[in-house]
């Protein structure tokens, strides 16, 4: 449980400092080389994510299924990304 959260938070950290880069400096060869630092982010953060949030549902509550929850959160985000625009 510990390193899942280590992970997301690590790779939260280098995507956002890899956004900060990008935007302030937006040359080519700057925002090619950011763009992997954010692939190398979203590795950390891709499976330990979920991974984590389903550890948090059995240790909470082990009668309730964890493939539902993540599957209510991805709901939520999906209609989020479709609402989100509108409201921008």
């Amino acid at each position: 449980l510990y390193s899942r959260r280590l992970s997301v938070v690590i790779g939260w950290v280098v995507m956002g400092l890899a956004f900060l880069i990008e935007g302030a400096l937006p040359l080519v060869p700057v925002v090619i080389a950011v763009q992997l630092l954010i692939g190398i982010g979203d590795t950390f953060v891709s499976g330990a994510h979920d991974a984590w949030a389903t550890d948090e549902v059995i240790h909470t509550d082990p009668s309730v299924d964890p493939s539902s929850v993540i599957l209510r959160g991805q709901q939520a985000a999906f209609a989020g990304r479709l609402v989100g625009p509108w409201l921008g």
